[in-house]
């Protein structure tokens, strides 16, 4: 009996000892403003941002976007919902009113994907997943 006790013991001071790169709830680290610095495709070369690009994310769910001047307008979600590592996106909030009315081909590398995954975020990097494209941003503020 003791010696189960004992194996219950150590078997709990391991799990909460073993550290998680995963966010949560509290985790500030997110609500920064970040510049993209990288774009990682499958079967691709990792290809470095040319134009300026940075995104800010709010502890009220808000996203800001600037992309060399560029509010992103129809292109990039505005408003976010957080669920731990997956950030739900909202891209119909905040839009401008001539959103609805515009067909345009959206080139944003935030432009695809109703959910992102926060793979990294610590407070020099952010690392996030859109489908299959990997975004690796640096802190700036």
């Amino acid at each position: 009996m003791k010696s189960h006790l004992i194996s219950a013991i150590l078997i709990l001071l391991v799990n909460a000892c073993q550290s998680d790169n995963s966010i949560s709830p509290s985790d500030a680290l997110l609500y920064h403003r970040w510049q993209l610095v990288q774009v990682q495709q499958p079967n691709n070369a990792p290809q470095l941002v040319s134009t300026t690009v940075f995104i800010a994310f709010g502890a009220d769910g808000t996203i800001q976007y600037d992309e060399s001047g560029k509010d992103g307008a129809c292109c990039v979600p505005k408003r976010f919902a957080r669920q731990v590592q997956t950030l739900v996106m909202d891209y119909s909030t905040g839009q401008p009113a001539y959103c609805q009315y515009v067909d345009i081909r959206c080139t944003s590398a935030y432009s695809l994907g109703p959910e992102w995954v926060v793979e990294q975020v610590d407070d020099q990097q952010l690392q996030l997943k859109i489908g299959e494209k990997r975004l690796i941003h640096k802190r700036v503020d």
